[in-house]
């Protein structure tokens, strides 16, 4: 006889099978040696989106690099533009498992951005049939097989987690991804000025010893 407890343990066990395999779909931008470090964190990951209706389920694969992680990255096909020095690249990769084929990957970007198209992370997929970006709003890719290429866009401020979006018959919110924060990219010289300003500070408040002061 089966019971409701017996249908909500195999609901439960069906759930964590699908997610101990949506898991090990990840490629290469979710453990990408070059990916982005702040000095806290390191950009890089791997989201899995599940609906309840188990359509649209699957990862989404993503790092982040400053121009010279990427320029050692391995990742190519950027389509006729290059990161420059106080530039980064958002770099997300979809791994769709349901029953249906996504149509379309959308990450919100609340600040400013720049360059959106694909790249080849060195793992196969189908490119999008369309891509657009609104700065300060959304970036766009039309995608229609189960594993697309690299889907990027360039910002000139850090990374925050941030949200997407995966559709297809059903709609599937991916949290967290990386989009750009309202922080710019800090100028090459800029954190030696900060440390320069610092140790004068620091030495200005250093008093001169008792017996030196009289003279």
């Amino acid at each position: 006889m089966c019971t409701t407890k017996h249908l909500i343990v195999g609901a439960t066990f069906a759930v964590l099978t699908s997610i101990a395999s949506q898991v090990a779909h990840g490629g290469p931008l979710a453990i990408h040696p070059n990916a982005y470090f702040d000095g806290v964190t390191t950009w890089r990951g791997s989201t899995f989106y599940p609906t309840f209706a188990s359509l649209n389920v699957g990862t989404v694969d993503w790092a982040v690099f400053d121009a010279n992680g990427f320029a050692q990255s391995g990742i190519t096909g950027l389509g006729g533009w290059t990161p420059v020095q106080g530039e980064m690249v958002y770099a997300y990769q979809v791994f769709q498992t349901g029953s249906v084929p996504a149509n379309s990957y959308q990450v919100i970007i609340p600040n400013v951005a720049s360059n959106t198209g694909t790249a080849d992370t060195g793992l196969a997929g189908s490119a999008p049939t369309s891509f657009s970006l609104i700065s300060l709003a959304l970036a766009v890719w039309d995608i229609s097989l189960g594993t697309s290429v690299g889907l990027v866009y360039s910002s000139k401020n850090v990374p925050e987690h941030g949200t997407a979006f995966v559709f297809c018959s059903t709609p599937a919110f991916v949290d967290p991804v990386p989009s750009p924060s309202a922080t710019p990219i800090p100028e090459p010289g800029a954190a030696m000025l900060a440390a320069c300003g610092l140790l004068l500070l620091s030495v200005t408040r250093i008093r001169a010893p008792r017996w030196y002061r009289g003279r």
